[in-house]
Order: C-alpha cells, then structure tokens, then sequence
C-alpha cells in the first residue's frame, strides 16, 4: 500500500533506527499479506519494495549524499528512481549451477569437490548486517553469511558439520561460492556516475539505502 503519516513516524523511530531495523518495520506495514514475512524476501525483492515506495511518497527523484571512495568528501548526487534495472538470478544455462528442491540451489566447489546445497540472502542477513554496521562489537563476518546460507554439504544438514567446514574452507571454495551467489541472485539496481567535487574522481556508485532514503532534503 501507499505509505502514511504514520508510515513517517516509523521512520523517525530513533529507537527503530539505533537497532537497525528501521527499514524491517517499514517492510511489515506496507506489505498488505499478513503471511509474507519482509524477512523471509530476497534482498532484490526487498528493494524493489523500497524504491516503489519512496517515489510514490516523495517522488522518483531521490537525492543523497555519497562519500567519495578516494577522499571521503561527501557529494550530493541526484537519483532516478523511475527505472531500476534488474541484474542476476538463476538462468537454466550456468554449467556450475542447478535449481534444487525448494527453492535451493545445489554446486560443486573446486576444491573440495563437495557439493553443497545453499538459499539466497534475505532480510535476516541484512538486518545483521546493519547491526553490525551500527555497533562495532557486534561483527557479521563473510563465514558468519555462509554458515546461515549453506543447508548441506555432501547431503549433511547438521549445522555443526557445516560450521566446521565453512570455519576450514579453501579460498578457492569461497570465491566459487561467492561467484555462484552473485550469478544467482537477482537484484535490483539504480546507477550514476559520481564526479567528486573535491577530487575530480568518477566512480559508478549504487543508490544507498537507509532511513534518509525516505526523507526528501528540501
């Protein structure tokens, strides 16, 4: 649905916004369907979700600040919002990946040759990962990720077998599974170039996403 008033006054929680789950709640009072938990919704999906509402709220154009990679000075810059463009997602023809049952999905890593079934990242592994970003003493590290995402290795679901491979596992393995995560993750992006005002650097930068996302600066 539409957003509200009361849809603002979620957003300027600061209580919401100091446990990063700000967005989560957002999520849990626009989405009409009781049954769909925001949690559960792919990364991608979420997004979309995201973007849609704020331009029918604030408008389609959204403009932010962004930190320049090289120097750090902040730079206003002004989004489209009216067409994201789709990336990723499983196509039938990835040699080194398959559809498994529910929704999984099933690759042999290089090294090890074992294979693994594992599900994409959703809202959870996003909210861990904003609080880790809002509180340093509380890290979600890459194997942290891999540990809730991979299901099975060699068809054994105990999450003591999986924790210990994941703590062991080849970087050869890894960076095949993090290739297979990007291939089959659908997501949606919004683009510009970023010319520093201070540095003249050009960068291609994503829209960020956070509370400000929803607050025009006028």
């Amino acid at each position: 649905r539409y957003m509200t008033a009361k849809d603002e006054d979620t957003l300027s929680n600061q209580s919401l916004i100091r446990k990063g789950i700000v967005l989560e709640r957002l999520l849990e009072n626009i989405i009409i369907e009781r049954n769909i938990d925001p949690t559960t919704l792919l990364i991608g999906d979420r997004n979309a979700i995201l973007i849609q509402s704020r331009g029918t709220a604030y408008g389609f154009d959204y403009e932010g600040q962004i930190k320049c990679p090289e120097c750090s000075t902040s730079n206003t810059m002004t989004f489209d919002l009216r067409e994201p463009k789709l990336t990723g997602g499983y196509v039938e023809d990835m040699s080194s990946l398959r559809l498994a049952e529910n929704g999984l999905f099933e690759t042999q890593l290089p090294f090890s040759k074992f294979k693994i079934n594992f599900r994409l990242a959703n809202g959870v592994e996003e909210a861990k990962i904003a609080q880790a970003m809002l509180n340093e003493d509380d890290e979600f590290s890459i194997s942290d990720q891999y540990k809730r995402m991979i299901l099975s290795i060699e068809g054994h679901e105990n999450q003591e077998v999986i924790d210990q491979f994941v703590d062991n596992m080849p970087l050869s393995d890894s960076s095949h599974f993090r290739m297979c995560l990007k291939m089959a993750t659908p997501s949606v992006e919004i683009k510009e170039t970023l010319t520093c005002t201070n540095c003249s650097h050009e960068q291609e930068v994503q829209v960020p996403f956070g509370s400000d996302f929803f607050w025009p600066n006028s």
